[in-house]
């Protein structure tokens, strides 16, 4: 029932159409975060180039600009040099000026260009193709020795043209500044749609995720309420079978008593019989609803007792006692059954014995229930109970050397209702309670029930109960006690 109603709030329908939703929105935020994020990678590169391309090409105009400037004075001061050998050193200077013009020309015609630009490039080039003869004539003349007429020649035909490439020149840089304000402005823009792409994105994550968290703090009411719905379903069915188990118990008590008062009577009664067979058949019939009936009151308590520690409604009732008693007087109740399936049973007792303070009819039915079933998986053996106790732990040992239990068989030897295996119900009497509740007494006193054994090697139990738990449980006695005198 539980289970049904924890899958209707986990996996209805409703819940898995909002999660495909959830799931699709948050996949289409990511193809977009992709989709901007390749189209930032593009318009990067691209900005990139740009940039590489705009430096470029200002670079090697400013190199044409200054290598045009040193070239007109060079062939200046060429025309006002009067020593020849000082004008061929103008004009060697004059010839590097003008291959590094038309280095740089040649670089920058590599370059993209607008259509704005290659206007001026061919303007630029126009310039250069009229003024190449007029230089060189110019050059010509001084070599010459033709001073005056290079001079006039320079100063009415070069000057003008010089001035014209100066002028494209200075249109160029003017253009490269435009060309610089777009794209910095393109870039802006870009940033600008970039930007308000993420507001968008960022806004509807928010919104996104008060939706998500919005259904998630519903959901987790429903489930909240599905399970404490359930729990108190499950609480009141607990409850409810342990009132039942606790007025059954008392049922099958009550009869179970009266068979088996009426039959330890009658038992006693068979000696005034005088056939000795019929009183001995009456006898073994008697004694057989005598084993039987305690067998079912044993089963009857450990279901009661059983239930109640999963109630929580056992009590725990501390005193100080001689344990030492409770062994030997399991010895002699288990002397019989030992020596019916062939078995020694041995005590052994390692004196002085520190005082034991816990519950001493909890500690006696621990006692009971491990010598039990010591005595019942053991055939031609020997079954040893050892006792220690001194200032650190009481150690109580039951060792056998019985079918032994494998470590499978180990992991849930201290469960309830469980057994060493199917065929053992067959053959060995018992409800498989008694190790589950010993182990449960054992931990609410502070101590422990340990287990080591290998299959067909017998078997070794070991109750502990520290000192430290004990002193515990003292102090819980007097609390208690306390508070019944309180309420007195």
């Amino acid at each position: 029932m539980i289970s049904k109603q924890l899958l209707t709030v986990l996996f209805d329908k409703s819940s898995i159409r909002l999660f495909v939703g959830f799931g699709l929105i948050i996949l289409l935020m990511l193809l977009l975060l992709l989709h901007i994020s390749n189209k930032m990678e593009i318009a990067h590169e691209q900005l990139r180039t740009v940039v590489h391309n705009h430096l470029s090409k200002t670079v090697l105009v400013a190199q044409m600009q200054s290598s045009a400037r040193d070239r007109r004075l060079s062939l200046q001061e060429m025309l006002l040099q009067d020593d020849p050998l000082e004008r061929e050193e103008t004009w060697e200077r004059f010839i590097g000026s003008a291959d590094s013009f038309m280095q740089a020309l040649e670089e920058l015609e590599k370059l993209p260009f607008t259509s704005a630009e290659r206007l001026l490039l061919e303007e630029q080039r126009e310039f250069t193709r009229d003024s190449s003869p007029i230089l060189n004539q110019v050059l010509e003349l001084a070599r010459n020795e033709e001073l005056e007429k290079a001079r006039e020649l320079f100063l009415y035909s070069a000057i003008p043209l010089q001035k014209g490439a100066f002028l494209a020149f200075h249109k160029m840089e003017q253009l490269q500044k435009q060309s610089a304000d777009m794209l910095i402005k393109h870039a802006h823009n870009s940033y600008e749609q970039t930007r308000a792409t993420l507001w968008v994105l960022g806004f509807t994550a928010v919104i996104l995720s008060v939706l998500i968290a919005t259904y998630v703090v519903q959901r987790t009411v429903r489930m909240t309420k599905a399970l404490n719905h359930a729990k108190a379903v499950a609480e009141s069915s607990n409850e409810a079978k342990s009132r039942f188990i606790a007025n059954m118990s008392h049922e099958l008590r009550t009869p179970l008593n009266a068979i088996l008062g009426y039959s330890d009577m009658l038992l006693e009664t068979t000696e005034d019989i005088d056939d000795a067979d019929l009183r001995d058949e009456i006898d073994m019939d008697l004694k057989h609803i005598n084993a039987a009936g305690n067998r079912l009151l044993v089963l009857v308590s450990d279901v009661l007792d059983l239930s109640r520690l999963e109630a929580g409604n056992m009590d725990l009732n501390f005193s100080e006692f001689n344990i030492k008693k409770l062994c030997i007087h399991a010895q002699q109740r288990f002397l019989s059954q030992a020596e019916k399936n062939h078995n020694h049973l041995y005590f052994d007792c390692v004196e002085p014995l520190a005082p034991v303070y816990a519950d001493e009819a909890k500690v006696q039915q621990i006692l009971i229930n491990l010598v039990s079933n010591a005595t019942k998986f053991t055939h031609n053996g020997s079954i040893n109970l050892y006792l220690r106790s001194d200032a650190d732990v009481l150690l109580l040992t039951v060792q056998d050397t019985g079918i032994g239990i494998t470590t499978e068989q180990q992991n849930k030897i201290f469960e309830a209702f469980s057994q060493v295996d199917l065929s053992s119900t067959r053959r060995y009497e018992g409800s498989g309670l008694g190790l589950a509740i010993s182990q449960r007494f054992a931990k609410m006193m502070g101590g422990d029930i340990s287990l080591s054994s290998q299959e067909n090697q017998g078997a070794t139990f070991t109750f502990t109960l520290p000192q430290a738990a004990q002193q515990e449980n003292r102090k819980k006695q007097q609390v208690h006690e306390e508070e019944q005198g309180n309420e007195f």
